[in-house]
């Protein structure tokens, strides 16, 4: 099966979209193609049209967070006059309002929470023509009704994921516009609850889960680094956590094997009531050269 990307990337940010990027090659890693429209760059609704007609895919999957969904639901409606193709949502938005984007009349499915398994399962079974519509963190239109599948359990052992399918996205491309700086996820989930983030509705959503929160081991995120070091030249990492390692062991180990492992600086996020004076020690000694730490909690 073939699946088509879009990326739309308003704020023309440097950054690959790194969800896209995990279900991409978690897809190619069972036998499904896919492809990307990237916005990044610019482009129109015919730039999409054609590379349709040019990769005739099986279905159409974009990525929207809320600033993003008008410029997405405008360009799937025009490509659902053109052609008959499921368009799917996921993304931040379908995640928070759910409700709102399956009512639009051109979204077929919506993705709600983490889609690796779940787009997997999909589109093994369009190919094997077995039933889709009782899939867990999918939502779906069939005949004039609505399906509402519940969410399935957090994907707990992260280390089992491929890593991200950076290739997509022609990432060279995205590391010379930032300055020589790639993009990194050591885990997934928060533990805080700040009202203007998505992390409330995660909780909510995945409320009986125990795990929400959930690290990637350290051997397994250099191994992340060492294989785009083979791909890839690069001056710099940027951990895109909401925080980055919330035991101090974690960092501890980290900052013990990356300092011995490379001599790459970093950045990453921190919440000022877990940082301390071993843990900024720890992370200066490895390489850290900025944590950034948002005020806007504080009293």
């Amino acid at each position: 099966m073939k699946i088509l990307f879009v990326y739309p990337n308003l704020m023309r940010q440097e950054n690959i979209r790194l969800g896209i990027a995990n279900l991409s090659t978690c897809l190619k890693k069972v036998g499904h193609q896919t492809e990307l429209m990237d916005y990044t760059w610019g482009g129109t609704v015919n730039d999409c049209q054609k590379r349709i007609e040019e990769f005739r895919p099986d279905i159409i999957g974009f990525s929207s967070n809320s600033g993003e969904y008008g410029f997405c639901c405008s360009l799937a409606a025009a490509i659902k006059e053109k052609c008959n193709i499921p368009i799917l949502f996921g993304g931040v938005h379908p995640t928070v309002v759910p409700e709102e984007v399956i009512n639009e009349e051109y979204i077929d499915i919506i993705c709600v929470g983490e889609g690796e398994e779940a787009l997997v399962e999909l589109l093994n079974n369009m190919e094997s023509g077995s039933d889709i519509h009782s899939i867990r963190n999918l939502w779906f239109k069939s005949n004039s009704r609505i399906i509402k599948n519940g969410p399935r359990q957090l994907a707990e052992d992260l280390d089992l994921l491929p890593f991200p399918d950076r290739e997509l996205f022609h990432y060279g491309r995205y590391i010379e516009a930032s300055s020589g700086s790639i993009d990194i996820m050591s885990g997934r989930g928060c533990p805080y609850m700040c009202s203007y983030c998505i992390n409330p509705a995660l909780h909510n959503l995945h409320a009986n889960e125990k795990k929400l929160v959930r690290q990637r081991s350290v051997d397994n995120v250099l191994e992340e680094i060492v294989q785009i070091k083979k791909k890839y030249a690069f001056s710099h990492i940027d951990f895109q956590d909401d925080v980055f390692a919330l035991k101090k062991s974690w960092i501890f180990e980290f900052s013990e094997k990356y300092g011995k492992a490379f001599r790459i600086p970093f950045t990453c996020n921190a919440r000022v009531e877990f940082i301390d004076k071993e843990i900024c020690a720890a992370l200066k000694q490895a390489g850290c050269l900025m944590l950034n730490m948002g005020i806007e909690a504080g009293n």
